[in-house]
């Protein structure tokens, strides 16, 4: 049977009443579990749901105390959330789903937890002309993944979850995706994802240290990107082009996505109650996981851009696949096509649905959900 989530942020839990919000999914809506962040990046939600504050703002962090002795193999310590009040949300919200029989998994962001990259700079991600980012942290860094096998081991061991999703698995500088960074020129998709690579130490010293020209790739992303400032429109359009001109760029990031394959596979042992990595729908995170084993007992999930997407949330040899659907595809002239679409998941082999996020849901969103969810219920069990 189709399973299906809402994800949801703690604050969306507490402002909006635990147990009247968990009833409400659950017992109105048909959702059969939820998605909590429990380590979360910097967010500004307008919520669509009359919840006091209307804007909230919270600066991330860690939403749940952190166990010292998961940690003794990093020098970064986990960062408690600044609005976390004073108690525990996640075990709060963890407890009153299992008395409920909803199945409760939390959310954690890899790379972009909120407070790390200001407490601990000498870890935050670089781009190619040493810039530090103000939201990242690299994942290349030795203490980085010791902090993040640390906090799947300290939550698996902890609560009694349905799972973990990984959000943000990437080793990037994605500050030039933020509202205010300013170009001379238009970013494309390659601009983009050059500007995004990371330089950071650690990644050049891992990268080194595999056989890699780190120098002269860096090299060739201040030439790429030189030139496209210097003649607009004139630089190579496509990453696959640039990559076969440039081959200490192609080799760099090959071992990035190996880095990355080799961390899944150690993040995944350090989370016995299931590990779900949420790829989004940036084609430079598809780069950098295109190495990874999907083979390994974990599952994935796919962000979809439209009601007929389903096909791209599939990956031969995966345990399981899920698909993740913007608020926006739930709502307005979306809405009526989400119905006779989450069937079609179902038949694309899809084994969940999760809807993101809660408060940027309408009530008449909700009802949209709450049809498409019964509807694809019912034919799962056809």
């Amino acid at each position: 049977m189709l399973q299906t989530f809402l994800r949801i942020y703690p604050h969306d839990l507490v402002d909006g009443g635990m147990e009247e919000v968990l009833d409400r999914l659950h017992g109105e809506v048909g959702a059969t579990g939820v998605s909590v962040w429990a380590g979360s990046p910097a967010v500004v939600q307008w919520r669509a749901q009359p919840i006091d504050p209307r804007i909230l703002r919270t600066s991330g962090g860690l939403y749940f105390r952190p166990d010292d002795q998961h940690y003794s193999a990093t020098r970064i310590k986990p960062i408690v959330a600044n609005d976390m009040r004073g108690w525990d949300s996640i075990e709060l919200a963890v407890k009153a789903c299992w008395d409920r029989g909803i199945a409760i998994r939390l959310v954690i962001s890899a790379s972009m937890i909120g407070h790390l990259p200001e407490s601990y700079p000498d870890v935050a991600t670089k781009n190619v002309y040493g810039d530090r980012s103000h939201v990242a942290i690299c994942l290349a860094n030795p203490d980085v993944q010791n902090l993040l096998k640390g906090m799947l081991t300290d939550l698996s061991t902890r609560y009694e979850l349905s799972g973990v999703v990984m959000t943000d698995f990437a080793i990037a500088w994605p500050d030039a995706g933020s509202s205010r960074f300013r170009a001379a020129t238009e970013i494309g998709a390659l601009e983009a994802e050059l500007l995004s690579a990371c330089f950071c130490e650690s990644c050049h010293q891992g990268g080194e240290a595999a056989g890699v020209e780190v120098t002269a790739a860096r090299r060739s992303v201040e030439k790429i990107l030189q030139g496209k400032i210097d003649r607009d429109g004139m630089s190579e359009r496509r990453m696959e082009t640039a990559l076969s001109h440039h081959t200490p760029l192609a080799e760099y990031f090959a071992w990035r996505a190996n880095e990355l394959s080799s961390l899944w596979a150690k993040t995944t042992e350090s989370c016995p109650c299931g590990l779900l990595l949420d790829c989004g729908h940036d084609p430079s995170a598809s780069r950098q996981h295109e190495r990874i084993d999907w083979s390994l007992p974990a599952g994935v999930m796919a962000q979809i851009d439209s009601v007929d997407d389903w096909t791209s949330v599939m990956r031969e040899g995966v345990v399981r696949s899920e698909a993740r659907i913007p608020a926006c595809l739930a709502g307005g002239t979306h809405g009526p096509e989400l119905v006779g679409a989450l069937a079609a998941a179902v038949e694309h082999g899809v084994s969940a649905v999760e809807i993101d996020d809660y408060a940027l849901l309408s009530d008449a969103a909700l009802d949209t959900i709450k049809q498409a969810f019964r509807f694809a219920r019912r034919e799962s069990v056809v």
